[in-house]
């Protein structure tokens, strides 16, 4: 409890000192388990890695292209947050929006730079917060440093935000490892693999290497139908490579 206490205000993004490990773990002992040999290690190795990578190349996809239903009643903060976040993060940042409206805010004072907010709960006035809000450069600090801690915002600061008739969340409570586009110039050079390789092409490459395995599945075992996909398979490479050199 005190370590908590002592921690805040420090960037750990909500992960416990073990979790992430222990996340993997419980993930690998999946597929392995103390009595395999090297080989068999290794093989499952390799599967639990591609699934992985298949899940999150799934998650990018849908991610990316899909939209979360508005549940909450600040609905226009909620559309910004989903433009910008990444549907797992959305859904985390949810429950704030919830209980955001049952928040008030009790009073607001001007100091030189900026103007102080103090937020309460009508059922617990005792218990208050302290919102600054500097209009020269849109950034907003609370004082139960949940944006410095975990990096979100809290639902202090969406309570200013909604007192303040905010539609769009301002960039400075939004991190770019939690938005859509965090991988954006991550990658560099010419190669097949780093040549502009993002989410999308990522999973249209997915997409493409699933079929044409069931495609090798089907006609592997017999040589008519092997011929007959090969010569298939030659022809599409042949025009796309045309394609390319156009």
């Amino acid at each position: 409890m005190w370590a908590s206490n002592n921690l805040r205000g420090n960037f750990f993004g909500g992960f416990r000192t073990t979790s992430r490990c222990e996340g993997f773990h419980s993930e690998l002992g999946k597929y392995v388990y103390s009595r395999q040999n090297l080989t068999d290690f290794l093989q499952q190795l390799t599967t639990c890695v591609k699934h992985m990578r298949y899940r999150e190349l799934n998650d990018d996809c849908r991610s990316i292209h899909g939209v979360l239903v508005p549940l909450t009643k600040l609905k226009s903060l909620e559309i910004s947050t989903t433009k910008h976040l990444t549907e797992n993060v959305c859904r985390l940042f949810c429950p704030v929006l919830h209980h955001a409206p049952l928040l008030k805010i009790v009073d607001c004072k001007d100091a030189l730079t900026c103007s102080i907010y103090t937020v309460a709960k009508p059922s617990f006035w005792a218990k208050e917060w302290h919102i600054s809000f500097y209009p020269d450069s849109k950034d907003l600090k609370c004082s139960c440093m949940k944006m410095e801690s975990r990096g979100l915002p809290c639902e202090h600061i969406v309570v200013v935000l909604a007192h303040l008739r905010m539609e769009e969340l301002p960039e400075c409570i939004i991190l770019k490892r939690w938005t859509k586009g965090a991988r954006d110039g991550l990658y560099s050079g010419k190669d097949f693999l780093n040549d502009g390789w993002d989410s999308p092409k990522s999973s249209r490459c997915g997409a493409l290497m699933d079929l044409y395995r069931v495609l090798a599945d089907l006609n592997y075992d017999n040589v008519v139908d092997f011929n007959d996909a090969r010569g298939k398979a030659i022809e599409l490479i042949e025009q796309s490579k045309a394609k390319k050199s156009c």
